[in-house]
């Protein structure tokens, strides 16, 4: 079957696999996906949405209890250790297992909790949290312009032409990850716009519930991109455009039923906060808490 792939910018002939512009794993609609080869779609697989859920943990936290997080752990002891939170999928998550599930980031050997007296952790991206967030919604973006122009009968001739185009084509590359020859490309990932947030919310049939948007305007010179998860992280990306499009604006809207939406929309994606929680077994004597975490 003769197929377009958006992430390697080819036209295929052999079989094809569904790739989820919006990963399941945030609860993307089953049914919005695209043709791609099996080298595209694994290689967006492994950049972010296997790390998707644990990126943008803030949504899940309220339904699971539990989290998947990397932190500092401060021991019966007094000493710090990074450590990553890891429980296993297949079980259910509960609210102690933070604690059960800790391993020390350096030597991936496993801490038992009766040691742990406390956790931090940051409540946003941080490091190389945020660039590979980056990948993901640049990855999000480009394929909510494929969909959605599909939907709207242009040919697939017509998408390579746009995605070939330089400024689309390194952000094609950055979202996986590649090597880019050729000229610098200013890439501006506007994070933290409430605006954004609030605007995309209202245009929501349901407001109180958290909504997936990708609103997508073709203007003169340029392809204006504006993005929201969970009602919460946003982020606004534009790509330099040549080729006319008839249709000026595209909006994908997708309602996320089972969670109910923040009393104040706030993109947390740039916030330096952090959370500090206390084992509730511990049993020793208590450690002096770092001076970095007592403003916590």
């Amino acid at each position: 079957m003769a197929y377009y792939c958006f992430l390697c910018n080819e036209n295929h002939v052999d079989s094809l696999t569904e790739e989820h512009f919006i990963p399941k794993s945030l609860d993307g609609p089953k049914n919005q996906w695209l043709p791609v080869c099996e080298n595209g779609n694994a290689r967006a697989n492994s950049i972010f949405d296997n790390d998707a859920r644990d990126l943008l943990y803030l949504a899940r936290v309220e339904n699971t209890g539990a989290l998947k997080r990397s932190g500092e752990a401060l021991l019966e002891d007094g000493t710090l250790k990074r450590f990553k939170f890891n429980y296993h999928v297949d079980s259910v998550p509960e609210r102690k297992a933070a604690f059960r599930y800790i391993y020390d980031r350096e030597t991936n050997m496993h801490i038992p909790s009766k040691h742990v007296y406390a956790i931090a952790f940051p409540v946003g991206l941080i490091g190389d949290e945020r660039t590979t967030y980056c990948k993901g919604i640049a990855k999000m973006s480009i394929g909510s312009i494929v969909y959605l122009l599909k939907k709207q009968g242009v040919k697939d001739s017509t998408l390579r032409r746009i995605l070939m185009q330089e400024s689309i084509n390194a952000i094609r590359h950055f979202a996986l990850d590649l090597q880019w020859s050729g000229q610098a490309v200013a890439m501006r990932f506007s994070l933290g716009r409430s605006d954004v947030l609030e605007r995309l919310q209202g245009s929501c049939e349901n407001k109180e519930i958290r909504n997936h948007v990708l609103k997508i305007d073709f203007q003169k010179n340029n392809i204006h991109v504006e993005g929201m998860l969970y009602s919460q992280y946003g982020w606004v990306l534009d790509f330099l455009n040549r080729i006319p499009i008839e249709e000026r604006e595209l909006c994908l809207k997708n309602p996320i039923a089972h969670i109910n939406a923040p009393d104040i929309l706030k993109d947390v994606t740039l916030s330096h906060d952090s959370i500090c929680i206390l084992n509730p077994d511990f049993e020793g004597r208590e450690p002096e808490i770092p001076h970095h975490w007592r403003n916590n």
